[in-house]
């Protein structure tokens, strides 16, 4: 295997990106896997670019998300961070993120941070925030970090207004790259994005045999 490209490099079109060589029976065995890993990781690589590219010059950082693959989760984590993103959730205890449905089930903000703190002491609290109700109860409970969803910029703005640095704000849903620096614009210190690894368009390889 001889590589011609090393990753996060940007290609042109028709560019060689490496050479094989071997039987002919072994190569073309693994000629359709390689090249559909090739193709699904090079796509997360250049969708993850296109984002970071987006909200370049703020303090903003673009993030995955759980939505993944099974049996790819590494591999296309990997290539979030290859194409200029940062990946997180890379295993249950990496962070503690109260979504709705655990919201649902609790009593309230205040009790489930409480329960969670006398559990897992020191681990890092990223609560989901659906409206300003929830933001103001997330700031009492002194959480690390805000998952404003669905929240649009103008309203992000107030938030952050509100949250004055006492936390992290990320924002998640419905962004994308019409809209990603509008965001960054407004302050969030992260955007979630869950385009970068679902419903991805891989990159177009192909692959070429010479005797």
């Amino acid at each position: 295997f001889e590589p011609r490209a090393t990753d996060g490099m940007a290609l042109a079109g028709g560019q060689l990106v490496a050479r094989v060589s071997g039987p002919a029976v072994s190569v073309l065995r693994a000629e359709r896997t390689a090249l559909n890993f090739l193709q699904l990781l090079s796509g997360i690589a250049s969708q993850t670019a296109k984002f970071a590219n987006a909200v370049k010059g703020t303090k903003t950082r673009i993030l995955d998300t759980r939505r993944t693959t099974p049996g790819l989760r590494f591999l296309e984590k990997y290539a979030v961070e290859v194409g200029g993103g940062v990946s997180v959730q890379k295993g249950p205890a990496d962070r503690l993120v109260v979504t709705e449905s655990h919201l649902a089930l609790s009593e309230g903000v205040p009790n489930i941070v409480r329960q969670l703190r006398k559990a897992h002491a020191g681990k890092r609290i990223e609560l989901t925030v659906t409206n300003m109700q929830e933001l103001d109860q997330a700031l009492m409970s002194k959480v690390n970090v805000l998952l404003l969803e669905n929240f649009p910029p103008g309203q992000v703005r107030q938030a952050i207004a509100l949250v004055q640095g006492r936390a992290k704000v990320e924002i998640t849903g419905k962004v994308g790259l019409d809209n990603a620096r509008a965001y960054a614009l407004a302050g969030v210190d992260y955007i979630s994005v869950s385009q970068l690894t679902q419903s991805v368009k891989a990159f177009d390889f192909s692959f070429r045999v010479t005797r």
